[in-house]
This record gives C-alpha cells, sequence and structure tokens, in this order.
C-alpha cells in the first residue's frame, strides 16, 4: 500500500489540477502507470478499494476549490463596484470620470452578475 500512496502523491497529489476533467485524465495517466508497474491480480483489487476513496475525496476538494475561487471572484467584483459607488458619492471626480466610473460599475455589475449564474 505505501508503493501506491506514494505513487499517488507523485502522480496526483503533486499537480496543480484546476478542474475536475483535469483531475480525471491525471487519475487515468496514474491508472495506466499503477497497472503497469505492478503484475498480478492483487493489483486491481488494491487499485480498485484505494482509487474509489481517492477519486471521491479529490472530486470534493476540487469542486470547493472550485466554489472558492468563484466566491472570491465575486467578493472582489462587489468591492471593486462599493469602490466606484463611494467615489461617485463623494463627488471627487469632475463630470467626465464620473461617466468613466459609472461605465466601469455597470461592467463590474455585468461581469459579477455573469458569474453567479
Amino acid at each position: 500500500m505505501e508503493v501506491i500512496n506514494h505513487m499517488y502523491r507523485d502522480e496526483i497529489l503533486s499537480k496543480d489540477l484546476h478542474s475536475i476533467d483535469e483531475y480525471m485524465k491525471a487519475w487515468m495517466g496514474f491508472q495506466d502507470k499503477f497497472l503497469s508497474e505492478n503484475e498480478s491480480f492483487k493489483r486491481y483489487e488494491v487499485w480498485c478499494k484505494f482509487s474509489q476513496e481517492k477519486i471521491i475525496d479529490g472530486c470534493s476538494k476540487m469542486e470547493r476549490k472550485i466554489g472558492m475561487k468563484k466566491e472570491l471572484k465575486e467578493k472582489q467584483l462587489e468591492m471593486e463596484v462599493e469602490k466606484f459607488k463611494s467615489m461617485l458619492e463623494l463627488k471627487e471626480t469632475d463630470n467626465g470620470d464620473k461617466d468613466h466610473l459609472e461605465e466601469q460599475i455597470n461592467k463590474l455589475q455585468k461581469e459579477k452578475t455573469t458569474l453567479s449564474k
């Protein structure tokens, strides 16, 4: 079991994967490598038990990571919108800048709406 854990760290955990598709492709490569390097019927039993647990766990982590990035981006957009609104309310700018700020606010709000979907 130590061999498979070591291979798992090298083939999966060491990579910076950004989507479930990337994660599953890495698993396919890991599976091929493990099965080619370990002979006997026992390897299938070990592989099936190990991979089922790790794939479920890894997909859950990947979904949380993607969700956290999305929430962070939404929060950043929200903060930018509030900053521009504050600048408009304080009337720190001339009319030309006000128009530009209003455009920026509208653009950011559209981006946030798109991201939320």
